[in-house]
């Protein structure tokens, strides 16, 4: 409970009137009345115990001061100028002191004026020096070049851009400072796109526009960009290529090399001539035919025609891979003919295929 001054002396008479009265009553009782002897009794005397501490009791609270604070939001609270010294939290210290400072731009607070906020909340803060201040600065992070294209992406496809472009960044400052929080208000302001050279001009600003804000002039091209299948393994020369081991990149249309394969059937069961390396391109010259048919291996010789189909054995006198044309020899009749591989030791001929006669 808490009393203000006229009350507490009005409180303070009553009690003395009430020691001093059950004095008299005492003496009363016990024969005539005297003359009372004076009554050496102090007022703390008195006003001892729980009822003193109430009478005596205030609202403010003791409080320190913080010397430097990092201020996360739009603005400054008492809870970051003032801790209780009791450790418990200050039932005022949401409560709002003044904006918060900008970027780059700290506030001090000098002991005249942090003794007029501490009055102003309530508190009771006495400074331990005459020059004793606060300062208070802004907490900030650093967005990049990342953050930054992204959101520029957005704004450029919407003016034309391929959505599979690469955004590339050629002047303009590439990172900026700003206050914690902020990632999300990026925004561009104003941008030109040229759709035949892919050039770009953008004005970005970042903040929340309560002035606390910067403005990147940035400048660059946009690049067009294609997915290539690559090897996703190293693998040794005569390795077979699996459909596992193709996987998907993607990377800049002027990086890619003549000759290089886009699509992936022409690289599954395919060999490799030489050891390749995962995420190379593949040239036509890294790869060949997978050898299903070697020289001098029996195969099976299949003719089919729209009204019949024989099949007999024969022998390879050449090595091939699926989809390779080699010379096949008949043992029964000495005959060479010539056939496309179609698997391992199977060759189809036609009715044509007869090339030469065995000497």
């Amino acid at each position: 409970m808490t009393f203000h001054r006229p009350l507490r002396s009005a409180l303070l008479s009553f009690a003395l009137s009430a020691l001093l009265c059950g004095q008299a009553a005492a003496a009363g009782s016990s024969g005539p009345v005297a003359a009372a002897a004076p009554v050496d009794v102090s007022v703390p005397q008195i006003l001892q115990g729980t009822a003193y501490r109430e009478l005596t009791a205030t609202d403010s609270a003791t409080v320190t001061l913080r010397r430097a604070t990092a201020i996360s939001g739009d603005v400054v609270r008492v809870g970051d100028l003032f801790q209780s010294t009791t450790g418990k939290a200050l039932p005022q210290e949401r409560e709002t002191v003044m904006a918060a400072p900008l970027v780059g731009a700290p506030i001090i607070l000098d002991a005249v004026r942090l003794s007029d906020i501490a009055k102003r909340f309530g508190l009771i803060w006495t400074p331990g020096q005459a020059n004793e201040s606060a300062t208070l600065t802004r907490e900030t992070t650093t967005i990049g070049s990342t953050e930054i294209i992204a959101v520029l992406r957005q704004d450029l496809v919407a003016r034309g851009m391929s959505e599979d472009a690469e955004v590339e960044l050629t002047s303009g400052l590439q990172t900026a400072t700003i206050a914690a929080g902020e990632m999300g208000n990026i925004a561009v302001v104003d941008a030109n796109f040229d759709r035949r050279t892919g050039r770009f001009a953008a004005l970005v600003q970042t903040g929340s526009g309560n002035g606390d804000t910067k403005k990147l002039r940035l400048a660059g091209r946009a690049v067009d960009t294609i997915t290539v299948p690559v090897l996703s393994r190293a693998l040794g020369r005569k390795d077979v290529i699996q459909v596992e081991d193709i996987q998907w990149t993607r990377m800049r249309s002027t990086e890619l090399r003549d000759g290089t394969i886009l699509d992936p059937e022409r690289l599954i069961g395919q060999t490799a001539k030489r050891p390749l390396r995962a995420g190379d391109q593949l040239m036509l010259q890294d790869i060949e035919r997978t050898v299903v048919v070697t020289k001098g291996q029996p195969v099976v010789m299949e003719l089919v025609t729209p009204y019949m189909r024989l099949s007999a054995n024969g022998v390879a006198l050449e090595p091939g891979g699926v989809g390779d044309v080699v010379q096949v020899r008949n043992p029964q009749s000495n005959k060479v003919v010539s056939g496309v591989v179609t698997g391992a030791h199977q060759v189809r001929v036609t009715p044509l295929g007869q090339v030469a006669s065995a000497r």
